[in-house]
């Protein structure tokens, strides 16, 4: 046993010299490029020096000038000298390493095959590839690159499905990838869309039970109110807030349902019965106080060269901090900030945004406005019942607006911005009592709300009479059609119009006459001579209208009956004292033809229990009904605005007199105008004033 250890060890030592001397040759074989014989060598002395011979095998492997290039078996051999060289003995390192074989000559050759392989990964182009090359090289100094452009290709090939899945599984197989941010916003966007696809409320209320903290959260519980109040009633309103009080709009809920409760009607009588209806309003403070202003005279005031309002004990109601206002209409009034215009309330909340190039005040809960010269029309609220895209617009009448589209023509739209009746026509008015005159092709009609057509479009023009007739128009003849197109009174005639309710008055042959609805007859055999004005001044006032006969004027009434017994070379309007003329000078007369004022003036008024205004040219006065002076005939004009109280001018300028002659303001201002039933406006040259003259107020804060 001990005689045969000795052989053993010289058996193991010769082998060794002869594995060392294959390595040698490898190694001398791999320098003079003799490929097949190195790969030979070391795969002959891989089994006794691993490190080494699989160091040979990876050079001869990722090298392309040889028949064995291969990156995947260079991979594997360099990977196993680098897995065991930490294992060796230090003596077989230090014996390694005469042939240049150590640590830094396999960590290199290591990187030289990594960067072969990152290469080969980029030709490729694959998820696959560059994934193969992260799971096997992750001390690469190509690492974060193969990364990147494994979720590009990634990120993109998911981009191209297009579904939440496909960013989902993106996210959780690359949770640690720069476009993990971008995949979250694209997830949260398709997973949005594909939840709520069908635009259903219940879509909506779904989704945000299961994505809660989605950033589309917001814009789910946007579409919520917006579904949910689509049809903008009272009662819609009314459910969104009892059923989704959770809901960011909910505040917008309530203010809309205020403002649709008063869209229709706003009076203060609207104000409480909502507030005693709802007294959970949360903004209940601001609706009591727009109620307390109630009655309250808001007054234009300016300060420096801003505006607001101003209250009759002085106080600013609204600041001056805006470019101009108007007066309140409907409790919102218009003001100018920045060359914009919006909508504020009284107590001085902007509560329409202020957008718009241009605005016209609130009529019947509606406003019109402008922005780049286009018209459309808001609510109460600020929405948009049509955006601003027509060039002509009415207001709602009857719940419908006619509308003007550029080049195209005539529609109309109702309270909702639905189009009921197209742009077909080549003008249009408002509706009144279910009907409109509309023209094509500059023939008019007319049609009711459904846009059937009552009279057809064959007339140059029509006026309306009443409710059932229209004054029609064929050439220069005038007649007059009912809404079923029977002829009313033959086109013989060159002029109609409304009188009253009772009478059409008919011209003819330059003389007018009155047609009694009623008895569908001429009020009277003879006809009277057209005089200047005589369509405004020939109307029945007080039971009767101004004629004009061969031997001078006197007045008829219904029956035609005349109402003097003689004439008179002019009259003014029938009232209690009845203004006439003779010989060029104007007097007073009563009902019965009695003077009462004689005729020494060069122009008079009829009036009725106030004063009447007299001229002896060019300066004017006022009489009582027995003729007395009750202001001289000193003033240039007058204005009432009481029955003894006036706005005079003299010599240019403008003050306030009573008819005692009492001199209320001085007649030393630039300018008075009424401003309400109570208050005028009075303007000097660089200031305004206001001035109560029932309460004898001075109001005129300027700073």
């Amino acid at each position: 046993m001990n005689k045969k250890i000795p052989l053993i060890s010289l058996l193991f030592f010769i082998t060794l010299i002869a594995n060392a001397s294959t390595l040698k040759k490898a190694f001398r074989s791999l320098d003079i490029y003799n490929y097949f014989e190195a790969k030979h060598l070391f795969e002959k002395a891989k089994n006794k020096h691993l490190v080494p011979a699989s160091y040979g095998l990876s050079v001869i492997y990722q090298r392309n000038d040889n028949p064995f290039y291969n990156l995947d078996s260079a991979y594997n051999n360099i990977m196993l000298a680098v897995n065991n060289f930490q294992h060796l003995k230090e003596k077989r390192k230090f014996k390694y390493k005469k042939y240049g074989v150590d640590s830094l000559l396999i960590i290199h050759q290591r990187d030289l095959i990594s960067s072969d392989l990152f290469s080969r990964a980029v030709n490729e182009n694959t998820i696959d590839r560059f994934q193969e090359f992260l799971d096997k090289n992750e001390w690469s100094s190509d690492f974060n690159k193969a990364e990147r452009l494994r979720d590009s290709l990634c990120f993109f090939k998911m981009n191209e499905v297009g579904d939440s899945e496909s960013y989902a599984f993106f996210m959780r197989t690359y949770p640690n990838s720069i476009y993990l941010k971008k995949a979250k916003s694209l997830y949260d966007k398709q997973f949005y869309r594909e939840k709520t696809s069908n635009n259903y409320l219940i879509s909506y209320i779904d989704f945000l039970n299961v994505a809660p903290e989605s950033p589309f959260a917001t814009d789910a519980e946007d579409r919520i109110f917006e579904l949910s109040t689509e049809t903008k009633s009272m009662a819609s309103y009314e459910n969104f807030i009892k059923d989704f009080s959770n809901n960011r709009n909910i505040n917008s809920a309530w203010r809309l349902l205020y403002e649709t409760n008063l869209q229709e009607n706003y009076s203060r009588i609207e104000i409480e019965s909502f507030l005693m209806t709802y007294p959970e309003y949360p903004f209940r403070l601001g609706a009591e106080e727009e109620l307390s202003m109630d009655g309250v005279e808001f007054l234009i005031v300016r300060s420096g060269d801003k505006w607001g309002f101003l209250s009759e004990d002085n106080n600013f109601y609204i600041s001056p901090k805006y470019d101009y206002v108007l007066p309140f209409t409907e409790g919102l009034a218009i003001v100018s900030i920045d060359s914009k215009v919006g909508f504020i309330s009284k107590t001085g909340e902007l509560k329409i945004e202020a957008k718009f190039d241009d605005a016209y005040s609130f009529q019947n809960g509606y406003a019109v406005v402008e922005i780049d010269d286009k018209l459309g029309l808001i609510n109460r609220s600020g929405e948009f019942v049509v955006t601003t895209e027509y060039v002509g617009l009415g207001n709602i009448i009857e719940g419908l607006c006619f509308f003007e589209v550029e080049d195209s023509g005539y529609g109309y739209f109702d309270r909702k911005g639905i189009v009921r009746l197209k742009p077909n026509y080549t003008d249009a008015g408002n509706f009144e009592n279910g009907i409109a005159i509309v023209s094509k092709n500059s023939n008019y009609g007319v049609i009711d709300n459904f846009g059937t057509t009552y009279i057809p479009f064959m007339y140059e023009e029509i006026n309306k009479l009443d409710s059932a007739n229209f004054a029609v128009r064929v050439g220069e003849n005038w007649g007059v059609l009912n809404l079923d197109q029977d002829t009313i009174l033959p086109f013989i005639y060159s002029f109609i119009g409304h009188v009253d309710s009772s009478f059409f008055m008919v011209e003819k042959d330059f003389k007018f006459n009155f047609w009694n609805r009623k008895h569908n007859s001429i009020i009277s055999d003879d006809w009277f001579e057209n005089y200047p004005e005589f369509r405004a001044l020939g109307k029945f006032n007080n039971g009767f209208a101004k004629i004009k006969m061969d031997e001078g004027f006197n007045f008829i009434d219904y029956k035609g009956k005349l109402l003097f017994s003689k004439t008179y070379s002019n009259l003014g309007n029938y009232d209690l004292n009845i203004a006439f003329e003779i010989d060029g000078k104007w007097g007073y007369i009563d009902n019965l033809g009695k003077v009462i004022v004689k005729p020494i003036y060069d122009k008079t008024q009829s009036f009725g229990s106030d004063g009447g205004i007299v001229d002896l040219l060019p300066l004017k006065g006022i009489v009582n009904g027995v003729g007395e002076l009750l202001l001289d005939v000193y003033y240039e004009d007058f204005t009432f605005l009481t029955d003894s109280i006036c706005i005079v001018k003299s010599r240019g300028r403008y003050g306030l007199i009573n008819t005692q002659k009492d001199t209320i303001i001085s007649i030393k201002y630039k300018f008075i105008e009424p401003y309400s039933n109570s208050v005028v406006k009075i303007v000097e040259e660089d200031s305004q004033y206001y001035y109560n003259y029932e309460t004898n107020k001075w109001i005129k804060r300027e700073e």
